[in-house]
């Protein structure tokens, strides 16, 4: 939650993980740790688990003043093969509030603004302090309302687009550690859950009252997702073809059938 006063000091913002769209059952194939594929050997099959994180509390970060949310997202199971991962957000709604400005008028008092957003999450920063940015957001929204006579305050806000990312366990060549977008992701985990968090700002706040010089104070924003999807996809272990006791019985008499007729002999 941010309250109208001065805005928080905001520090550079971390670099941010280009993740491509949920791979496709091809893509997946390709991300299948190498093994030699001989003869009688093939791959297991591969499985899809989704879930849903309720986020925790609202707090402020420390370290930039910025106001957010933590998530404990269930990490993957230990000693499974994890090919990729997903985490997205269906929707999100922001709140902008005023606090109290009673009009004791017999007209509509007209309110308009404006103010840039913009979210992003990363990794719990008291655990992980130069963890990446995983997903992020930003836009800019404008309003036009009214207070009527005898109205106290004024309540807006906006949608912002639905988001998600898929992490490959293929390395990145272009990030300096050469680790892998799933890597850098799964060290967020502490505790058998991935310590993920949720920042939001709110910059550049403005509102007019009958088009009256500009406010930055007497308001309260808040907001931002409740739950957060994620989804992990295994490959199981590769497993061995034997073949079955007829089907070799049935190769031994097709030899013997061979070898009483009389084979190719060498060199002929």
């Amino acid at each position: 939650m941010r309250t109208g006063g001065a805005p928080p000091r905001t520090g550079a913002p971390a670099q941010a993980i280009r993740v491509p769209a949920r791979p496709t059952t091809a893509q997946l194939q390709k991300l299948w740790p190498s093994a030699s594929v001989a003869a009688g050997v093939r791959r297991g099959l591969l499985s899809v688990e989704s879930g849903l994180a309720a986020r925790g509390p609202a707090l402020r970060n420390a370290a930039d003043g910025l106001p957010g949310f933590r998530w404990d997202v269930p990490a993957p199971e230990a000693g499974r093969t994890v090919l990729w991962a997903s985490l997205g957000f269906d929707w999100q709604f922001y709140e902008w509030s005023s606090l109290s400005m009673p009009n004791h008028s017999d007209h509509k008092v007209f309110v308009d603004g404006s103010l840039d957003w913009r979210w992003m999450l990363t990794g719990v920063p008291s655990l992980f302090p130069d963890a990446p940015v995983f997903l992020e957001g930003a836009g800019h929204f404008t309003f036009n309302t009214f207070i009527g006579p005898g109205g106290d305050s004024f309540d807006v806000g906006w949608l912002a687009p639905a988001v998600s990312g898929t992490f490959s366990s293929t390395p990145d060549k272009t990030d300096a550690s050469m680790t892998s977008p799933l890597q850098r992701l799964l060290a967020m985990t502490s505790g058998g859950v991935l310590k993920l968090w949720f920042a939001m700002d709110f910059e550049h706040v403005r509102y007019r009252l009958d088009n009256g010089n500009d406010r930055t104070t007497g308001y309260v924003l808040d907001g931002g997702p409740t739950t957060i999807y994620y989804a992990y996809a295994y490959a199981s272990a590769l497993t061995t073809v034997r073949p079955s006791a007829h089907l070799l019985e049935g190769r031994r008499r097709a030899a013997r059938v061979v070898s009483r007729r009389g084979g190719p002999r060498p060199g002929a």
